[in-house]
């Protein structure tokens, strides 16, 4: 399956969330290499805000 088929299936999936829907809409129209920046950084600000909230430690989280 390529990638675009990949986007279409979650796209025209009732179990993808309203948020992660608009998402790959949105990316689809964008450049790519700034979509994957901003998803780098966004990943990587998720990942840490999970990790506060969690109050686990980010070293053995991310080994």
């Amino acid at each position: 399956m390529t990638v675009e088929a990949e986007i279409k299936a979650l796209v025209d999936s009732p179990v993808t969330s309203y948020w992660l829907r608009n998402a790959l809409l949105s990316v689809l129209t964008r450049d790519y290499i700034d979509a994957v920046k901003d998803a780098d950084v966004l990943s990587d600000l998720l990942n840490r805000r999970a990790t506060e909230k969690l109050g686990l430690d980010a070293e053995v989280i991310y080994k």
